[in-house]
């Protein structure tokens, strides 16, 4: 949903009720299902590709990494 999804609705409550248009109702519907159709598929979506970016990310650049490689221990109080 986020931000772009908030404002999106907002300005369609702005143009349903504020603008005289013939479409206004129309629009704002195009907009909330927008909303709630990005909502979805970002839902949907989000773990299965973010395992698959993982699972790529390791295969190229996991081992070449400055940050991938191991450190000592360092003691602590």
């Amino acid at each position: 949903f986020g931000p772009r999804g908030l404002a999106s609705i907002l300005f369609g409550l702005f143009i349903l009720e504020g603008a005289d248009l013939p479409v206004g109702e129309d629009l704002f519907l195009v907009v909330t299902w927008t909303v709630l159709a990005s909502v979805v598929l970002h839902g949907v979506t989000s773990v299965p590709l973010s395992k698959r970016y993982g699972t790529w990310f390791d295969r190229h650049h996991g081992e070449r990494m400055e940050e991938a490689k191991e450190v000592a221990e360092m003691p602590t109080r």
